[in-house]
């Protein structure tokens, strides 16, 4: 290994042996194609969620934006640069930034208040946020669940109100994740979107 600087070759070496989110880190400053870079951003969502599931007591009476700031936080302190309230078009809740390729990932974060809720948010990011670009073929809903029914019957409810989208499970996350599938509006390209819930339910 150089005494310098790794190369490529050393740090395929050494991967297996690191951290999970090391792991994630060294492959997404490496990544440049979009799939990757997106895939790489959601498995570091669920590494932040898993952790906030742990402690949910923290945010059981937390805003919307002070539960966002705290997952941008996770981005930000495990070197993967993120931003909150950012204005593209408009105030996007979390942008993710890839600093070697310029891609930007977004995503928009409610508490769970009922379909209707989510829905003013799932227009934000489809029909006022997402790039037209026709590489960025990928955003996120994120819901923060509070309530002290099960998860699932919810996160059915959602997903059956998505009824003009073909609706897919998430290969990461088929529990707590799904992905459904659009046509932007403005340029007819696919847009990808992985609906995500995290339990901040504490009694």
């Amino acid at each position: 290994m150089s005494s310098t600087y790794p190369s490529a070759a050393d740090l395929e070496t050494i991967l297996p042996y690191l951290p999970i989110d090391q792991q994630i880190n060294i492959k997404y400053m490496q990544a440049s194609e979009p799939e990757d870079i997106v895939s790489l951003i959601n498995r570091k969502v669920d590494l932040i969620k898993s952790d906030m599931e742990k402690d949910s007591r923290t945010y059981i009476d937390m805003s919307e934006d002070q539960i966002s700031a705290f997952l941008v936080a996770g981005f930000n302190r495990s070197g993967i640069s993120a931003d909150h309230d950012s204005t593209r078009s408009g105030h996007v809740d979390i942008v993710v930034r890839h600093p070697q390729t310029g891609f930007e990932w977004y995503a928009e974060a409610k508490i769970w208040g009922g379909v209707t809720y989510i829905a003013g948010g799932f227009d934000q990011l489809f029909t006022r946020y997402c790039s037209n670009n026709p590489a960025w073929k990928h955003g996120a809903i994120i819901i923060y669940y509070k309530l002290p029914s099960p998860m699932s019957g919810v996160r059915t409810k959602w997903k059956t109100e998505l009824t003009d989208s073909q609706v897919v499970d998430c290969p990461l996350d088929g529990d707590s994740s799904f992905i459904s599938q659009h046509s932007k509006i403005a340029s007819g390209t696919p847009y990808n979107i992985r609906h995500t819930f995290i339990s901040l339910h504490y009694d």
